[in-house]
């Protein structure tokens, strides 16, 4: 859950705004929310210090997200995006 992701943010995005603008994208406002939640409730605690109701919660919203509606969006994006997607070159560092 959000214990494990935000116990070690990510040197170039450590707010996740990468992920949450991924989210929003693809039409999954709710797990950029849940994200965003999560960011602000664990502020002012340190990670992994014991349950947290809040936490949990938003945990739920974006595994019950997970739950294939991801997978649907993300492919309906794909479908509508599939021509502009085509031309990106991917290269190997």
């Amino acid at each position: 859950g959000f214990e494990y992701l935000l116990a070690n943010p990510h040197k170039e995005d450590p707010t996740f705004s990468y992920i949450c603008q991924s989210f929003e994208l693809i039409g999954c406002g709710e797990c950029s929310d849940a994200i965003r939640k999560a960011i602000e409730v664990t502020k002012s605690e340190v990670i992994g210090d014991g349950d947290n109701p809040q936490l949990e919660k938003l945990n739920t919203v974006l595994w019950e997200a997970a739950r294939g509606r991801i997978t649907v969006k993300l492919a309906d994006y794909i479908r509508k995006n599939w021509q502009a997607m085509a031309s990106i070159v991917m290269t190997e560092d």
